[in-house]
């Protein structure tokens, strides 16, 4: 993903099925939203606020947000239906649809690339040169950590083999291993990687990202009746033109929302192996 990972409990309870509006009497059904945990919770909680104002407003919703502890447990929460829909990782997400019965709603615009760097000063310049390195990535399940060695693979940079990864907490720790030679070299996001040298351009230095995939993505739970489906798959994707969703977009990079194509979820595919060899969910 591209932003900081930090491990995520959201002490929020989801407490019935349906609500009373207090103002006009109206039940309204209560929706257990799963946010994928790559921020801390106070920060998935305020950049979500406008989506759950805007869900409440014109889906006429009550809206509480849930999370995870880490990756692992939020794809066995999500595995278990404990969500009524998720917003999660595209490879979790096609992960979802395949295995777990879940269903497209929307996506947001952004496409997502992993790139590979390494220090300024380093003699490495190009993919083939890092053979026998370290290379610092986020956590393994992370999209980017898996988009960056499946671009290793290609070049014959096996695991064990040819190189060796430092796992780390977040994006900014993968940086720092390699800015403090803990790494020969690093994977993160594009947009981190941007957003580093804006701040410190002598330190890093790009070798080369990979394809663009799809951005995270909103599905609704196996359980979840068609009509619900409908009325989210709308709501999300009108929330671009809202007030709430004007306000999100110019403080967040995802720029819009969109159908989640097939041709998404193809781009999708050589990236699950991937991630399911490094999975159990029981």
């Amino acid at each position: 993903m591209n932003k900081i990972f930090f491990p995520v409990v959201l002490v929020i309870l989801f407490i019935s099925s349906v609500s009373v509006n207090a103002e006009d009497g109206v039940e309204k059904k209560e929706l257990k939203v799963g946010l994928l945990p790559f921020v801390s919770a106070t920060r998935l909680i305020k950049l979500f606020l406008p989506l759950k104002k805007h869900l409440e407003q014109n889906g006429g919703y009550r809206v509480t947000f849930v999370s995870a502890p880490d990756f692992r447990k939020f794809l066995k929460r999500t595995h278990n239906q404990e969500y009524d829909f998720v917003f999660t990782a595209p490879h979790f997400a096609l992960l979802a649809e395949q295995e777990f019965g879940y269903q497209r709603l929307a996506r947001f615009s952004r496409q997502l690339k992993a790139c590979i760097f390494v220090r300024q000063n380093s003699p490495i310049n190009k993919l083939v040169d890092l053979k026998g390195s370290v290379i610092s990535t986020p956590g393994p399940l992370a999209i980017v950590s898996v988009l960056g060695e499946v671009m290793l693979n290609s070049r014959n940079l096996n695991q064990s083999k040819s190189v060796n990864f430092l796992r780390t907490p977040s994006h900014n720790n993968a940086i720092i291993s390699v800015v403090n030679e803990d790494a020969d070299a690093g994977i993160v996001s594009l947009p981190v990687f941007k957003f580093y040298i804006s701040k410190e351009e002598n330190k890093i230095k790009l070798l080369e990202c990979s394809e663009a995939i799809p951005s995270p993505m909103f599905l609704a739970s196996k359980p979840m009746n068609g009509r619900d489906r409908e009325i989210l798959a709308s709501v999300l994707l009108d929330f671009p033109n809202s007030q709430h969703g004007k306000n999100f977009f110019e403080k967040t990079p995802y720029k819009s929302m969109e159908a989640i194509s097939d041709k998404d979820m193809a781009l999708l595919e050589k990236y699950l192996g991937t991630l399911k060899s490094r999975i159990q969910i029981n």
